[in-house]
């Protein structure tokens, strides 16, 4: 009997036994499952907000270029890509827009002149000692005692000497003049005297010569004719100003000049014997010389500072835009967008960055949850109201990045509203109103504090969005409270869309852009939104009213309803 009794006990201690480990392993496998459910959450939030990690291989190379594209490529980020072609094609239009710099020695004539004033002086210096030389003191020109061939005889002679005396010399007269002057015209002038009249005569022609701009030739000047070229006055080699020429009717050319100084000195230089003006005429041509000339180094100058100052054109790619549709052709412009596009979303750091948003989003949510669960008394959630939020938290993290790409398509195929404003018409306050709705207010606001955390991340990182999602949540979750029939959450997501409308309108204010158009679509987008998640709740909280077995308000008003069949059979028996 003891013994009897003995076996019992035992098999009692090994069913106990048994039962006690079959509830540690049910109970490590729930955990599990709600840490595996953990880490899910933070893959996809990993996953969706770096979804360039994932990205299929790009066309980054030329040979690329010409291919038809296999599938739509989207933007994972929003960047800028540097525009080359536009680049060059700026800078070359502001180095063709720089007017060609032509160097106008103002004081040319001045100098010739003075250059010419010295050497006919010198060379009247030089037959004065001539004379004086031949000419001994006393000696008189018309002495009686000699004859009349006699007295011609010396005047061939010292004539004779007086050629060679000047040629002689003449290297210093061209050094002086710095001009090319032949023997004939030199002896010409030396048989004049190099006289004060045919010196002055000279100088006043070529002044009214020189003091107009000379080019070398006109032809220079057509490639200019259009915007014309910027002339700097030089005095002693110095910039003093500068001013623009487009029309160039007064410019001469060298042969124009040389013309000219012909056609003047016929007029004006008629006092002079012919022999001497003739010799006048051929020194002055060789005097006129460009004084308008090509400033190749300061115009290219200009043009490279130009072109230097022209800031490197960029494309700005936003976020969730299609860079390429399939089966469109490929350009080297989508390659260099494809080439940037790989440098920000490469590998190289990818890991670690996706390891610390699961990190991130795993601590967050483990502690909240566990905080809440020890902190008010109010919240006691079972296994399965666990397994129901995180449930509703991955379905809201993944519906949020495709409703965001959704409405970008959307944006796509009309763009005549802002892109931005589509993120306002995102149902964030959806997930708030389905835990409000099946759970209780507690729980539903702990979750709208991590659903708002998470949005922020999912949309860039924005702490404004992260507000919009909790303002929404938190008006969502009080007005669904009172609501006992399923039109009720219409009216309930009417006043979600008004709060939301005065955020998006706060928001444009607080960021200067208030009185604008795309505020108008900001407030219609928002107000979207609250009765985009009145819809949600409605057709979503029937499938988990199914799925986890809850029974809410409006299904037991709907139950309890006398025309509901479970009751209007009783009744008409």
């Amino acid at each position: 009997m003891a013994l009897t009794r003995d076996n019992i006990e035992r098999k009692r201690q090994s069913v106990k036994a048994r039962s006690e480990k079959h509830q540690r392993l049910v109970r490590r496998l729930v955990m599990a499952g709600l840490a595996g459910l953990l880490l899910l959450q933070g893959v996809a939030v990993a996953i969706l907000t770096r979804p360039g990690s994932l990205m299929s291989e790009l066309p980054v190379t030329d040979e690329y270029v010409g291919k038809v594209a296999t599938s739509d490529i989207r933007a994972p980020i929003s960047f800028t890509v540097a525009d080359t072609e536009a680049t060059e094609r700026k800078r070359k239009e502001a180095a063709e827009a720089v007017r060609s710099v032509y160097d106008f020695e103002s004081d040319r004539a001045q100098r010739t002149v003075r250059r010419l004033r010295e050497a006919f002086g010198l060379m009247r210096k030089h037959l004065e000692q001539y004379r004086r030389r031949t000419l001994p003191e006393g000696e008189k020109a018309g002495d009686a005692k000699k004859t009349a061939a006699q007295r011609e005889e010396d005047l061939l002679r010292r004539a004779e000497s007086l050629d060679a005396y000047m040629l002689a010399r003449k290297s210093l007269f061209l050094k002086s003049l710095q001009a090319v002057v032949s023997d004939t015209d030199f002896l010409v002038l030396a048989k004049d005297g190099f006289s004060v009249r045919a010196q002055q005569a000279a100088a006043a022609l070529l002044e009214r010569i020189l003091g107009r701009m000379i080019v070398q030739s006109r032809e220079l000047l057509e490639a200019e004719r259009g915007q014309g070229i910027d002339v700097r006055f030089l005095k002693d080699s110095v910039p003093q100003k500068e001013m623009t020429v487009r029309s160039f009717n007064r410019i001469l050319d060298v042969e124009e000049a040389r013309m000219r100084v012909e056609q003047l000195a016929a007029i004006e230089l008629a006092e002079l014997s012919r022999p001497t003006r003739r010799a006048l005429v051929h020194m002055m041509v060789t005097l006129v010389q460009p004084n308008l000339v090509f400033n190749r180094d300061e115009t290219e100058r200009r043009r490279n500072a130009a072109r230097q100052a022209v800031q490197p054109l960029e494309i700005r790619i936003e976020k969730g835009a299609k860079i390429i549709r399939d089966g469109d052709v490929i350009q080297p412009w989508h390659v260099r967008v494809f080439q940037a596009m790989q440098k920000l979303t490469q590998p190289r750091g990818v890991a670690l960055r996706m390891l610390g948003t699961i990190l991130v989003v795993v601590l967050m949510l483990g502690t909240l949850v566990w905080f809440s669960a020890r902190s008010f008394k109010r919240i006691t959630i079972t296994v399965k109201d666990l397994y129901f939020l995180g449930s509703v938290m991955l379905i809201f993290v993944v519906t949020m990045k495709i409703w965001h790409w959704i409405f970008g398509g959307i944006w796509e195929r009309f763009q005549f509203f802002p892109y931005d404003s589509l993120i306002w018409a995102i149902p964030f306050a959806a997930g708030g109103m389905v835990v409000r709705f099946v759970l209780n207010l507690e729980v539903s606001l702990v979750f709208s504090i991590a659903a708002s955390f998470l949005a922020g991340m999912l949309m860039d990182n924005s702490l404004v969005v992260g507000l919009y999602c909790l303002v929404s949540s938190l008006v969502a979750m009080w007005s669904v409270a009172s609501a006992r029939q399923r039109a009720s959450l219409f009216k309930a997501g009417a006043l979600t869309g008004a709060v939301n409308a005065g955020f998006v309108l706060a928001a444009d204010a607080f960021g200067g852009t208030l009185v604008s158009f795309g505020t108008l679509f900001d407030l219609l987008f928002a107000f979207s939104g609250g009765i985009l998640s009145a819809m949600i709740v409605t057709s979503s909280v029937p499938v988990f009213e199914m799925l986890f077995g809850y029974t809410t308000d409006i299904k037991l008003m709907e139950l309890a309803h006398l025309n509901h069949p479970l009751l209007k059979e009783p009744i008409v028996e």
